[in-house]
């Protein structure tokens, strides 16, 4: 990460007191490259800007580190979904540093997948996430739509109807998560907030549940 430091440095980017931040986070959240293994041969899908892979970390993620729970200690020695960019400037190391502390903030939930750790491999960042398993973003979404059939489907702005646990202003969220153009689409550290803000709206009738997103 220091190379990534030091561009940003430059272009002035970064106050110092930025920067030893940057060099906190990157120490807590780096995989060592010998301890993660990406099997490019099993790729599992493609975004707009990047790849993801089955890898397997040796040894304990990040994650399992950081948090110290019982629950994340089956993040070692384990099988992950790894996120490789086919670009890296500096809008996507914005992105990259932005991830990282939203999920440091959020740290361990049942529900959310995880981001384990990051990983510097040929001076780009890879992402380790939790490898979603059967429980789990279950069905597919489309089941009745073919390969083709589903691209003219989305093509004509068609979309998911809202599904039966989900309330209506979760719904919209969704359907901003699924905007055409990739810029207009809710940032991650957005979407935390969103969902912070909608948990506290809904504890309010029992009382205030601390979160550890303020400490």
């Amino acid at each position: 990460m220091d190379f990534i430091i030091d561009i940003m440095k430059t272009e002035k980017q970064l106050s110092p007191e930025e920067i030893e931040d940057l060099k906190e986070k990157r120490d807590e959240f780096t995989i060592p490259k010998k301890k993660l293994k990406i099997y490019y041969e099993m790729p599992l899908g493609d975004g707009v800007s990047s790849t993801v892979y089955i890898g397997f970390i040796h040894g304990k993620s990040p994650l399992s580190i950081t948090t110290n729970l019982i629950e994340t200690q089956r993040f070692q020695d384990c099988k992950v979904a790894v996120k490789v960019p086919s670009t890296f400037g500096s809008d996507e190391s914005d992105q990259l540093f932005r991830e990282i502390d939203s999920m440091k903030k959020i740290g361990y939930h049942q529900n959310v997948i995880c981001m384990l750790g990051v990983c510097f491999l040929n001076e780009k960042p890879v992402d380790a996430f939790e490898l979603a398993d059967k429980d789990f973003f279950g069905q597919a979404p489309y089941p009745a739509l073919g390969l083709n059939d589903l691209k003219e489907f989305l093509k004509a702005g068609n979309r998911l109807s809202c599904p039966q646990a989900a309330t209506e202003e979760i719904y919209e969220i969704m359907l901003n998560c699924w905007n055409e153009y990739p810029e207009e689409r809710p940032t991650f550290e957005t979407l935390v907030n969103v969902f912070h803000g909608i948990l506290e709206k809904a504890t309010k009738s029992y009382g205030y549940v601390e979160s550890s997103m303020d400490e």
